[in-house]
C-alpha cells in the first residue's frame, strides 16, 4: 500500500508538470494512469475533465463531469460544456450556481447564452453587469455588448453605448455593421444605408490585408 501511495505521489508531480506545461493531450493520459491507481480520485477527474474542455472535447469532458465524485463540483465548466454542445438552458441553470469568484466568467458565458436563446435583454443585462466590473475590455466584447443592444430593442442607446465603451464605426467591420443596424432600427435608413456601405468596405479592405499578409 505505501509503495502505491509512492507511486500516486509521483504521477501527481508528474501531472502537475504537465498541467503547468499545457499539454493537456498528456494530461489525460496520465490521468487515466492515476485513476487507474486511485479510482474516482476527485483532483484527477477534474484535472482530465478540465484538459478535455481545452481540447474541444466536450463530450468527454461532461461524461468525466458526471461522475458522482464531482457533484456539485466544476459548475462553470459543467456549463461551458453544455454551452458547447448546444444545451443553453441545462447551462444556464448550471450558472446560478456558481461561486462569487467565478462572478466576470459567468456572467460573460451567460451573455451568449442568452444571445444564441435569443433572449435579448436578458443579454444585455449581462453585458451591462461585465461593464461594471470593467471585464468589457476586447473589441469582441463590446462588439457582442452592441449587437445586444440592438437585439433587446435599444438601439436608440447604441450611440452612447458606443461613446461609454471607447468604440468606433472605423475599428471593426462588425462595429460598423452594428453601428448601421442601429440607424436602421430607429428609422434612419438613410444614415443606416451610409453606415452599412462604410462597413461593408472596411470588411473589403480587412479581407485584401489579410490574403495579401
Amino acid at each position: 500500500m505505501a509503495e502505491q501511495q509512492t507511486e500516486l505521489e509521483q504521477q501527481f508531480e508528474k501531472l502537475q508538470q504537465l498541467i503547468q506545461g499545457n499539454q493537456h493531450s498528456k494530461v489525460v493520459k496520465l490521468t487515466d494512469t492515476i485513476l487507474r491507481l486511485a479510482p474516482g480520485d476527485a483532483d484527477a477527474l477534474a484535472c482530465k475533465a478540465v484538459a478535455n474542455l481545452q481540447l474541444g472535447e466536450y463530450e468527454e469532458a461532461a461524461k468525466v463531469l458526471s461522475h458522482k465524485n464531482l457533484q456539485d463540483k466544476m459548475q462553470f465548466e459543467r456549463a461551458y460544456c453544455g454551452y458547447r454542445l448546444g444545451r443553453f438552458d441545462e447551462a444556464l441553470k448550471l450558472l446560478a450556481s456558481v461561486a462569487e469568484d467565478q462572478t466576470a466568467a459567468a456572467l460573460q458565458l451567460s451573455a451568449q447564452l442568452h444571445f444564441r436563446l435569443d433572449q435579448g435583454k436578458a443579454c444585455a443585462d449581462s453585458y451591462d453587469k461585465l461593464k461594471s466590473l470593467n471585464k468589457v475590455t476586447k473589441l469582441e466584447q463590446k462588439t457582442n455588448f452592441l449587437a445586444a443592444y440592438i437585439s433587446a430593442g435599444l438601439a436608440a442607446k447604441v450611440p452612447d453605448l458606443m461613446s461609454k465603451l471607447g468604440v468606433k464605426p472605423r475599428d471593426s467591420y462588425e462595429v460598423g455593421y452594428n453601428r448601421a443596424c442601429a440607424l436602421a432600427n430607429v428609422s434612419d435608413y438613410e444614415a443606416a444605408e451610409t453606415a452599412v456601405k462604410a462597413a461593408y468596405k472596411m470588411g473589403e479592405c480587412s479581407s485584401v490585408r489579410c490574403v495579401c499578409c
